[in-house]
């Protein structure tokens, strides 16, 4: 089982993060939020954290996402070998291959967590006439979502509002039809896999196949993605220690490797883990 980070421990990652941005500051790189440079009074609002203490809603000239990532993962950017990361979270699936401290090639999009979810939520109105929320959705997604060798004798109880009726109902689902909603969007991520795949330089594609792909974010956590692009890439993939907390261990860590980053620092934007 994956252990999940403290309330605490966050929150001595958040403390992190805003003495990294004192430090950034010192250097004469502003911190800049929707599109203007923000006061260091103000810079507790960056960061917001959710009851279970996952950052989120994070909008800064900060780390890019990947970089952050593969830090989190124990990887060590600073080699010339290339080395590929899948950083799957709630609202977007970055992919990027990372050489000598800086990225080669990337592609993000906007498909992952969430999109699971709403596609459960979906999938039971239309099916089932059964109303749920996103966090039911991501229950089930959890206990029997799969996308790669599904089984029927797997299942789960939903337990919802009916929109005919408007009472409380109770069904059972199971695994294999549940495996039909996720599978187009499982699909995406491998295909945003093989673009960067394609668009790599021959001299790191060896390297690549050779260290295989490393997947953070929780996204990661969903039984059989992992195999899924290791059947339609045939390469190996390994899902990092603690994969939901990656990014953030990341960026706390990158704050004291600014002269190791080729291209880190670089981009405004939002992560969602």
């Amino acid at each position: 089982m994956i252990r999940n980070v403290e309330y605490a421990d966050r929150k001595k990652l958040q403390k992190t993060y805003l003495d990294g941005l004192r430090r950034y500051k010192c250097r004469g790189i502003p911190i800049i939020i929707d599109g203007e440079e923000c006061p260091e009074k103000d810079w507790e609002r960056i960061f917001e954290m959710s009851e279970d203490g996952g950052f989120y809603n994070v909008n800064a000239d900060m780390v890019a996402g990947h970089i952050a990532a593969a830090i989190g993962a124990g990887l060590d950017i600073a080699k010339p070998n290339g080395q590929m990361m899948v950083d799957s979270g709630g609202g977007t699936t970055d992919v990027a291959v990372i050489a000598l401290g800086g990225i080669v090639a990337s592609y993000s999009m906007r498909v992952a967590g969430n999109s699971f979810d709403e596609a459960i939520v979906k999938y039971l109105q239309s099916e089932y006439k059964l109303a749920i929320g996103t966090s039911v959705a991501e229950r089930i997604k959890k206990e029997i979502g799969c996308v790669f060798d599904p089984t029927e004798e797997v299942t789960t109880t939903v337990k919802g509002r009916n929109l005919v009726t408007g009472y409380p109902e109770q069904i059972t689902i199971n695994q294999l039809e549940l495996f039909e909603i996720l599978r187009p969007f499982a699909a995406e991520i491998v295909m945003g896999v093989r673009n960067v795949l394609e668009r790599t330089p021959p001299e790191l594609t060896g390297d690549i196949y050779e260290n295989g792909i490393t997947m953070t974010g929780g996204t990661s956590q969903l039984k059989g993605l992992d195999k899924l692009i290791e059947e339609n890439t045939g390469v190996s993939v390994r899902i990092a220690e603690n994969p939901r907390d990656c990014v953030g261990i990341g960026t706390g860590k990158c704050f004291d490797m600014l002269d190791d980053l080729k291209e880190g620092f670089t981009r405004a934007s939002t992560y969602i883990h």
